[in-house]
């Protein structure tokens, strides 16, 4: 048994192993002194409660916790009620979410860069050749 441990202590490894447990030691110590000193004032921090987001220009709501509040109230489908907050846009009426107003091209990013400086130079030529 003791060769063994004079084999860790005398081997390459050993500064390795030292130095894992020493980090593991500090991790503790330091995970216990956040727990126990480090903790969340007390009435500086806004409320955290749920709220209801719907979009005014669609049928679209969803339930979630927000700092922010509203005088409004709605009835979710849970049965509780919680505060609306009304926003103009959300992802129930953003073209980009739903899919509508997309402008399907014809021609790629080639044809149209070709089509548009092949005219130039023909522009560009033709004043040259009448001056």
């Amino acid at each position: 048994m003791t060769t063994v441990i004079n084999f860790y202590l005398n081997s390459y490894f050993f500064p390795y192993f030292l130095f894992t447990i020493i980090h593991i030691l500090i991790n503790c110590c330091l995970y216990n002194f956040i727990l126990r000193y480090k903790t969340m004032k007390k009435e500086i921090h806004p409320d955290y409660n749920y709220v209801v987001f719907k979009d005014a220009s669609s049928d679209f709501a969803i339930l979630t916790r927000s700092t922010k509040s509203s005088e409004d109230k709605i009835k979710w489908e849970d049965g509780k009620e919680y505060p609306l907050i009304t926003v103009e846009i959300s992802s129930g009426s953003h073209s980009l979410y739903t899919g509508r107003d997309k402008s399907y091209e014809k021609e790629g990013r080639v044809e149209r860069f070709r089509k548009k400086y092949s005219t130039k130079k023909k522009e560009e030529k033709t004043t040259e050749d009448t001056e």
